[in-house]
C-alpha cells in the first residue's frame, strides 16, 4: 500500500515539473514578444517626436513667412540672388521687417526685427537650419515673389530620433504700394507714399535719396538731380516769355531746313531784367 501510494506521488510530481517547463516556455516567448512589441513602439515614438517637432516648427515658418510676405509692398533684396537675409517694405509700424538666418550656441535659427527692434527668433532650439536662403523673382507686369529655401533637422544625440525636412517653396507679394491721397487730387501738396512708407526707387530707375537728392540710373544721388547717362532736351520752336517764374529755364529750339537748332537759358541781367541768353 505504501509502494502505491509511493508511486502515485512520483507521478505526479513529475506532470508538475512538465507543466512548470512548458508554462515558462509559454511566459518567455509571450514576454519576448511584448518586449520586441514595446521596443517597436518606443523606437515609433522616438522617431514620430523629431517628425513632429521638424514638421511644427516648418509649418510655423511657411505661414509665418508667408503672412508677411503677402503683405509687404517691396521686397528689398537684390534680384535673381540668394541671400539669407531678407528685407520687408511693410505699410504698417513694423516697416522694415527684417527675417535672416544667424547662429546662437551652434544651432542655427530663423529671426525676424520690426522697425529696427529687438530680434526675435522664430524658430525654437530643439531644431537646426542649413542651406538657408532668399531669392527675389521679378514678375512684371506683376508682383515679385520669393522664393524661400531651407533644411530643418530635428536636435538630437539619439540616432532613433533624427529626423530633417528639405523646403523649397514661392511666395508671391499681394501687398499694394501705399499712398497718402491720388496722385493727381488736388490740393498740390498731396505726396505718395507715407512715412515710414516713402519709396526709394521706381522700378529700380528713379533712386530717391533720403536726403532729398534724386538719381537717375544712379541709386546713391549725390546731387539734388544726379544723372548716370545722357541728358536730352525735346524742345519746341521758338521760347517763351522769360520772367521770374522762368529764371534758370534752359529752352532748345530745333532748327528747320538749313538753319541750326538753338540753346538758351533764362536769367536775370545786371539790370534786373529777364532774358533769354543764347548758349548755342
Amino acid at each position: 500500500m505504501r509502494r502505491a501510494q509511493c508511486r502515485h506521488y512520483t507521478n505526479r510530481a513529475g506532470l508538475t515539473i512538465i507543466e512548470l517547463l512548458l508554462f515558462s516556455a509559454i511566459f518567455a516567448v509571450t514576454s519576448l514578444v511584448f518586449i520586441t512589441i514595446l521596443l517597436v513602439i518606443m523606437r515609433i515614438q522616438l522617431r514620430e517626436t523629431g517628425n513632429a517637432e521638424v514638421n511644427q516648427q516648418t509649418q510655423f515658418l511657411i505661414q509665418t513667412l508667408q503672412y508677411r510676405i503677402e503683405r509687404s509692398y517691396l521686397i528689398d533684396i537684390p534680384a535673381d540672388t540668394a541671400t539669407t537675409t531678407l528685407t520687408l517694405r511693410m505699410p504698417t509700424g513694423t516697416d522694415p521687417t527684417v527675417i535672416y538666418a544667424a547662429s546662437s550656441s551652434g544651432i542655427t535659427g530663423l529671426y525676424f526685427t520690426e522697425s529696427a527692434g529687438p530680434s526675435q527668433r522664430l524658430t525654437s532650439d530643439r531644431v537646426n537650419l542649413s542651406n538657408v536662403s532668399f531669392i527675389r523673382r521679378r514678375n512684371p507686369p506683376g508682383h515679385d515673389s520669393v522664393i524661400v529655401a531651407f533644411t530643418m533637422n530635428y536636435v538630437t544625440q539619439n540616432p532613433q530620433q533624427q529626423a530633417a525636412k528639405t523646403v523649397n517653396f514661392s511666395i508671391a507679394r499681394s501687398g499694394n504700394v501705399p499712398f497718402d491721397s491720388d496722385l493727381l487730387d488736388p490740393p498740390a501738396n498731396n505726396v505718395i507714399g507715407s512715412v515710414p512708407g516713402e519709396w526709394r526707387s521706381i522700378n529700380e530707375t528713379i533712386f530717391l535719396s533720403t536726403n532729398g537728392n534724386v538719381g537717375i540710373g544712379t541709386p546713391n544721388p549725390t546731387s539734388k538731380l544726379d544723372i548716370a547717362g545722357n541728358l536730352r532736351f525735346i524742345g519746341a520752336s521758338g521760347t517763351s516769355t522769360c520772367d521770374a517764374t522762368r529764371r534758370g529755364t534752359i529752352w532748345y529750339s530745333p532748327g528747320g531746313t538749313d538753319v541750326k537748332d538753338t540753346l538758351s537759358v533764362c536769367y536775370k541781367n545786371t539790370s534786373d531784367g529777364y532774358v533769354w541768353g543764347t548758349l548755342y
